[in-house]
């Protein structure tokens, strides 16, 4: 019982305080630990859970690989969601915590939701619709089912009663109650 060094290495070109690393096997869990001449325990490197087959650095995996720190790849891929700043199991890729307002769009795993600010310094293009909202009684929209009939903008009323639509057609501008197709 206890810690079991397996195996234990030795670098003699660094100090006595950082100079050894050991592998060890702890009730079911192999460790990779950072030990010194001074203190036999300096703490994790690596922690891997034989029960669970969680791998965790810097800390004890409560996943199947988890990383404590700052962490870097070159080429990331998913099969599924990504999930940063929290952990929920929702449908669509998020960056925060905070669930969609727009559960009739953000649906699946193609959707993207970011809780807070969002910067953009190059341009953006959208081949749909276009909706910000700040309250419940305000919004702005640009929206157009047809390519051929062009944007149709939708701004909703001061007082959250209705839309007043603006449309463009050979270079005039039209505001009318029709709304947007």
């Amino acid at each position: 019982t206890g810690d079991h060094a397996l195996l234990q290495f030795n670098d003699t070109s660094e100090s006595a305080d950082a100079r050894r690393l050991a592998l060890i096997l702890d009730g079911g869990t192999l460790r990779l630990r950072k030990h010194s001449d001074a203190n036999e325990n300096q703490g994790d490197i690596m922690i891997i859970q034989r029960s669970s087959g969680n791998i965790g650095i810097g800390a004890a995996p409560s996943t199947k690989f988890e990383v404590q720190g700052t962490a870097s790849a070159s080429y990331f891929l998913t099969s599924n969601t990504i999930q940063v700043g929290g952990y929920a199991s929702v449908a669509y890729s998020r960056f925060g915590t905070t669930a969609t307002t727009h559960s009739n769009f953000i649906t699946t795993t193609n959707d993207l939701l970011v809780n807070g600010d969002f910067e953009v310094d190059a341009s953006a293009q959208f081949d749909s619709f276009v909706q910000m909202d700040t309250t419940a009684t305000t919004s702005f929209r640009i929206r157009s089912s047809s390519g051929t009939q062009g944007a149709c903008i939708e701004l909703k009323d001061n007082d959250g009663s209705g839309y007043t639509y603006l449309r463009v057609n050979n270079g005039v501008a039209t505001f009318s109650t029709t709304e947007c197709l």
